[in-house]
């Protein structure tokens, strides 16, 4: 219960981005309906963790100082699909996108957990 609220509470934390968590709602012609896409805002969650993590903050200003301009973003798509790995079951799978930023450096590139 206090779990789900700090959750809420993050989600709906308000930055210069917007609040973390947003929605998009993806307009269909008939006879498909409109589709909701909820989503977290990826620089308003560089944001939050630049507040919660001063050594995230400190890398993503080397790579600032480092780079002027623009800095790419990487993405990457991959399907989970819990359960049996003998028997799949396409009806649980989920799709996650993760993503980075290129110009971090290699160690924090290949982190599992960043």
């Amino acid at each position: 219960k206090h779990i789900g609220k700090a959750v809420a509470a993050s989600a709906n934390e308000v930055t210069p981005h917007g609040p973390a968590m947003q929605t998009i709602v993806l307009d269909a012609q008939p006879p498909y309906v409109a589709f909701r896409w909820d989503f977290i805002h990826p620089l308003a969650l560089l944001f939050m963790l630049t507040k919660l993590t001063c050594s995230f903050a400190g890398v993503l200003l080397q790579c600032v100082a480092a780079r002027s301009g623009a800095h790419p973003i990487v993405i990457y798509t991959d399907e989970v699909r819990p359960g049996n790995v003998l028997r799949p079951n396409k009806g649980r799978a989920t799709q996650h996108t993760f993503w980075a930023i290129a110009s971090w450096p290699e160690w924090l590139l290949c982190r599992a957990n960043a």
